[in-house]
């Protein structure tokens, strides 16, 4: 990698996903072969997040809390489609996002509880912020108080 500020501007100023993926897949082979690994891993995470608020942004959703939870869903889909090798997508919760909406939707995901590979992924990314519990804490007011419980309650067990 070149210089880390010069690389961060870069994910800023990417336009397409399909760049975002080439930095990503980019950043990951330096931190495979273990080299500028500090600086692959700022551009990785950055890419990545960058990469999933594009995603989002497919959906125009309006909300700032629709926003985060479509980023939030296409997280997951992209580490579960790392987890499998192949494009993954959330079908079940899609569909109740097609027959509700999306918070409605995330509120049964949430209430089920549970620890999933998706969730698991993201703390040993240490990117949390991008799980449904964590918009779930971030917008409490947009949730009955048994998903903001059940969010709470999943998050502290992940510690």
């Amino acid at each position: 990698m070149t210089n880390n500020t010069n690389a961060l501007a870069f994910v800023e100023k990417c336009k397409t996903l399909r760049e975002l993926k080439n930095i990503i897949d980019n950043a990951q082979a330096q931190l495979a072969a273990g080299k500028d690994v500090a600086t692959a891993q700022k551009v990785h995470d950055a890419a990545l997040g960058r990469y999933w608020e594009m995603s989002a942004a497919k959906h125009g959703a309006g909300a700032a809390i629709d926003q985060a939870l479509w980023t939030a869903l296409h997280a997951y889909e992209y580490l579960k489609g790392q987890e499998k090798g192949k494009t993954s997508r959330a079908t079940y919760l899609r569909r109740k996002i097609s027959q509700t909406d999306i918070v409605t939707a995330v509120s049964g995901s949430v209430l089920k509880g549970g620890k999933t590979s998706g969730l698991q992924a993201l703390r040993d990314m240490g990117r949390l912020d991008a799980s449904f519990e964590a918009v779930v804490v971030k917008y409490a007011d947009s949730f009955a108080p048994e998903v903001v419980a059940a969010a709470n309650r999943t998050l502290a067990e992940l510690g």
